[in-house]
């Protein structure tokens, strides 16, 4: 019996290695792709990271470009804005724009990669338990005709 355990983990193991798990995705266009609570909230917090800093890009080119600078509201915002900060140069809004926005789609790259990955995982986990359950149901099933050719021989020899 334990000669017959061993071989089934033996095939199981063998089965798992042969099968490649990450080149095998099939296209499950049936299933759905559910979201996670903390994934829209994190796609959420970096598309409006991004707004802010296309925004303020937007801004900052209307302060520049756009009537005489002496007269701009945009230029005196910029203006005021770099004396709060106690800068002695004007912080330009574009360039303070372009810098948000790749803050945000550095963080938004990150979080679709760590979500993708743990979506792989938890794909590829139940297809291996899949096949697991597979090889010890069919293992199962032969064993089960094992059995009962046994007991049909002993009805015989009995009989």
């Amino acid at each position: 019996m334990e000669n017959n355990q061993e071989t089934i983990i033996s095939e199981a193991s063998e089965e798992l290695k042969s099968s490649n798990t990450e080149l095998d995705l099939e296209d499950n266009s049936k299933e759905k792709f559910k979201f996670s609570r903390n994934e829209i909230i994190w796609y959420s917090i970096f598309s409006i990271i991004f707004i802010s800093g296309l925004t303020l890009c937007i801004l900052g080119v209307c302060a520049i470009y756009i009537t005489p600078v002496s007269t701009n509201p945009l230029f005196l915002a910029m203006r005021d804005f770099s004396i709060f900060l106690n800068r002695t140069t004007i912080l330009d809004w574009r360039i303070l724009g372009s810098i948000i926005m790749i803050i945000a789609m550095v963080g938004f790259i990150i979080s679709v990669t760590v979500y993708t990955n743990k979506y792989i995982k938890e794909k590829t986990s139940k297809k291996k338990y899949k096949e697991r359950l597979k090889i010890l149901m069919s293992s199962d099933i032969a064993n089960l005709d094992k059995q009962e050719s046994l007991e049909k021989e002993k009805e015989k020899q009995a009989n």
